[in-house]
């Protein structure tokens, strides 16, 4: 029987996509004799800590697919001796290095394996355990005017990196709140603030990029506004000394307010220093080696913390 136009049009349109229907089965059942359609490829884990330096041994944890068996290591660079570890879907590690590894400061390396049905893959950090302080930075020094009231310092670094901390107290004070304080990151410090005229003390400390906070350094006086009257002279307490005495020893008393400066003082044989000058915090001497029988002197000078000095005490 003979078809309608209409429906011999129709009839073709459903042959053509009844006859599409054998190819997109053939390349499915092509795809799964192959083992099914192509998974997504397996990514490496995650490894959650610090990288970079540190101070102290660090912690990780290590999350891959919930079903995955996750392996890992850290080993110090270019050594054999390595802690290991395992678990499933998510591992903390604990402190790095531990157990049999070396715990020498250094670089160490930590790779994660996760392995599933077959895949693997792996992710690696490196990070490096220091735990030694820097030295104090040394060749510290004023670079401002005399007098300035926001005096400007600079310094040597200590070892390359890192940043520094520096403060500046009133002449004499250890405790209590600084002056100004500040970090910095390069080998130079200005004060924020105008001070007060006076008398200070400036230091600085280098801290390494683990964190590893050094020693101060010894402080520098600086004194702000007009220039302070130099300290009286100190007292001499004791008598004088016997002439049978070739070791005598000399007190003195200060001439300013106790604890705050330093004292120098020396022994002549007319214009031949024959002891000393010796500089201390204490208001006694006593002669180190003993004297010739002849004629000499003991002159003691006391400097308050800006270095100025007083008149010599005879």
């Amino acid at each position: 029987m003979t078809l309608p136009t209409t429906d011999r049009t129709l009839g073709r349109a459903r042959l053509r996509r009844v006859g599409a229907t054998p190819s997109l089965l053939l390349a499915l059942l092509a795809l799964l004799a192959g083992g099914g359609v192509a998974a997504a490829a397996l990514p490496p884990p995650t490894i959650a800590g610090p990288t970079g330096a540190v101070k102290s041994p660090p912690s990780y944890t290590i999350t891959g697919d919930p079903a995955a068996h996750i392996q890992w290591a850290v080993c110090q660079d270019a050594s054999v001796n390595c802690v290991q570890g395992a678990g499933d879907g998510q591992v903390v590690t604990g402190p790095l290095p531990s157990g049999a590894a070396s715990t020498a400061d250094g670089v160490y390396l930590l790779s994660a394996t996760q392995t599933l049905a077959g895949a693997s893959a792996t992710a690696v950090i490196s990070f490096s355990l220091d735990r030694s302080a820097p030295p104090v930075p040394t060749n510290v020094r004023s670079t401002s005017a005399a007098g300035a009231s926001r005096p400007s310092f600079a310094w040597a670094p200590a070892e390359p990196g890192g940043s520094f901390d520096w403060e500046i107290r009133p002449a004499g004070a250890t405790s209590g709140p600084a002056a100004d304080s500040g970090a910095a990151t390069t080998a130079s410090a200005t004060v924020g603030s105008p001070l007060a005229d006076g008398s200070y003390a400036f230091r600085v400390r280098q801290v390494d990029e683990a964190g590893n906070a050094g020693p101060w350094s010894a402080p520098l006086a600086v004194t702000t506004g007009a220039s302070a009257p130099p300290p009286n002279p100190p007292e001499i307490t004791s008598a004088t000394p016997s002439p049978g005495n070739p070791s005598p020893t000399f007190t003195w008393r200060t001439g300013t307010a106790p604890g705050i400066d330093r004292f120098s003082w020396q022994i002549n044989a007319g214009q031949t220093v024959v002891a000393g000058p010796t500089t201390t915090t204490e208001t006694q001497a006593t002669v180190p080696s003993p004297l010739a029988p002849g004629d000499y002197s003991f002159r003691v000078v006391e400097s308050d913390p800006s270095g100025a000095r007083s008149a010599p005490a005879r």
